[in-house]
Parts: structure tokens; C-alpha cells; sequence
């Protein structure tokens, strides 16, 4: 696509988000937030250092629908993310807490989730 575009002269700008959180977000950190409330999050996946970075939806659509305003944006790229978003224990925890369940205390490493199958 970017060669395309380059070659079209098209100016192109990519936005690479991040998890975007906030209403009607049913997939991705939504369905551990469902599991967390439903009881059925046992343990956390990775470790004390997992960080899964969230943005809300309503930025990630303003970012969006203003690039093409500017001119200066074409041919970038950038990443849209909250770069105070917690490491996902934390994120977690205080999601438990809000929600007033348990959070996991417990974690699988990556590298044994990577070889479990994927049910």
C-alpha cells in the first residue's frame, strides 16, 4: 500500500494503535475484563513486566479524523497509545478493584502459553 500510494503520489499516513478501551469495545483487553468479572481469569498471562499498552476509543477516533487536517502528517507514522497505561498487573488490579472481584494473583509465563494449545 505505501508503495502504491508513494507511486500515486497519494499522501499516506499510518496510525498504528494501541488496545482501544471505552463503550461498545467487545474483543481484545475487553474479553479478559469479561473474564476477570465472571471469575474465570485463574491467572494473569506473562509476568510482573507485561505491558499492554490501552488507548480510549473516543482519542483514538479524534486522532484519527484529524491527520488528514494537517498536512505535515502525511508520510509519518505514529504510534497511539497512553503511555501512562499501568503494566498489566496493575492495569488488572485495578480493574478488579473497580469492579469490586479478585485479581488473579497468579501468572502463566509467555513462553508456556506459547505451547499450550489454543483452546
Amino acid at each position: 500500500m505505501r508503495a502504491r500510494a508513494r507511486a500515486r503520489g497519494i499522501p499516506l499516513t499510518i496510525a498504528n494503535p494501541s488496545t482501544a478501551v471505552g463503550p461498545g469495545q467487545y474483543v481484545g483487553l475487553a474479553s479478559v475484563v469479561a473474564d476477570l468479572w465472571h471469575g474465570r481469569l485463574p491467572a494473569l498471562p506473562g509476568g510482573r513486566e507485561v505491558f499492554v499498552p490501552v488507548v480510549d476509543v473516543g482519542y483514538l477516533a479524534a486522532f484519527m479524523t484529524r491527520l488528514p487536517e494537517h498536512e505535515e502528517t502525511a508520510g509519518r507514522a505514529y504510534w497511539i497509545l497512553d503511555d501512562r497505561t499501568p503494566v498489566l498487573p496493575d492495569l488488572i488490579a485495578l480493574l478488579a478493584r473497580h469492579m469490586g472481584v479478585r485479581a488473579p494473583r497468579r501468572s502463566v509465563p509467555v513462553g508456556l502459553l506459547r505451547r499450550l494449545p489454543g483452546r
